[in-house]
């Protein structure tokens, strides 16, 4: 029992964080193309880039990260992804088409890039 309360309140914490992370993604997704399709008027084509912009980034920070939480510290690395995730999913809502997207899912993807490694390590 010792053991578990030396680090309860650590794994709570990011617990709760992951909670809450995963919650709002998995709401969001299978919903997420059709707004971008229907009310932002993505073609199929440029739905399938906005996409693969997130991804790319998030799949060179993935290789990056492992260099840079070993030398900053996994905690400093979850930490500001963490913080980064938060803010482009806000400025969705203020895009008046496809476009407008780009940017803040490039940002999406770079925080992810930047917490998804170090929090399955």
């Amino acid at each position: 029992m010792n053991r578990f309360m030396a680090y309860g309140r650590n794994i709570l914490i990011l617990s709760i964080i992951f909670l809450v992370s995963s919650l709002a993604i998995d709401l969001i997704s299978p919903i997420w193309s059709i707004y971008i399709k229907s009310s932002l008027g993505a073609s199929m084509t440029e739905l399938g880039f906005v996409f693969s912009a997130s991804s790319a980034v998030a799949a060179v920070m993935q290789i990056l990260c492992g260099f840079l939480s070993d030398k900053y510290g996994r905690k400093r690395l979850h930490a500001l992804g963490t913080l980064l995730a938060a803010f482009p999913p806000l400025m969705y809502a203020f895009a008046n088409n496809w476009v407008d997207l780009v940017p803040w899912v490039m940002l999406s993807g770079f925080a992810t890039g930047l917490y998804l490694p170090v929090r399955w390590q």
